[in-house]
């Protein structure tokens, strides 16, 4: 079953992917450039069928990465786009525009991170307070916070 849907992406997605890694008979990773990042998913979604399941962002050594997790429940393949950035200014195109779902862990990710999605029809806070200090994110390693937290009871 992996085989066919890893066919069926390198078919239609072909010059789009940098690398297919296929890691388990179940678990499947496309490294896409930023740029092709929107064309990717909206073939997976829209022209595959592929469901949105959630996304992961973390901050790496050379800078921050994203993950978009897609199944084919049928399948029973859950297929992972990689996106990756340097460290300055981690920037991605929102998926929100094209895929509703994608619109909350846009946001939190955003809030945790501090990755910003172009096009995000939101990009409100999410999680944290808006008293919340700009340019401080709770999941980013490195600089610490210097800043003191109010407590009210």
């Amino acid at each position: 079953m992996t085989e066919d849907v890893v066919s069926a992406i390198r078919e239609r997605l072909g010059a789009k992917l940098q690398d297919v890694n296929v890691r388990s008979p179940r678990r499947v990773y496309l490294d896409v450039r930023p740029e092709d990042l929107t064309e990717v998913a909206d073939e997976l979604f829209n022209g595959m069928g592929a469901r949105y399941a959630i996304a992961s962002g973390m901050q790496t050594a050379d800078g921050f990465e994203v993950l978009h997790h897609f199944a084919f429940d049928s399948d029973h393949v859950v297929v992972s786009v990689r996106v990756r950035s340097g460290p300055d200014e981690p920037r991605f195109d929102s998926l929100a525009p094209i895929i509703k779902g994608a619109e909350f862990i846009e946001r939190e990710m955003r809030d945790l991170l501090g990755i910003e999605f172009q096009g995000h029809p939101n990009p409100t806070r999410l999680i944290l307070s808006d008293d919340w200090p700009d340019g401080v994110y709770p999941l980013r390693r490195g600089k610490p916070w210097e800043g003191t937290v109010r407590k009210e009871i």
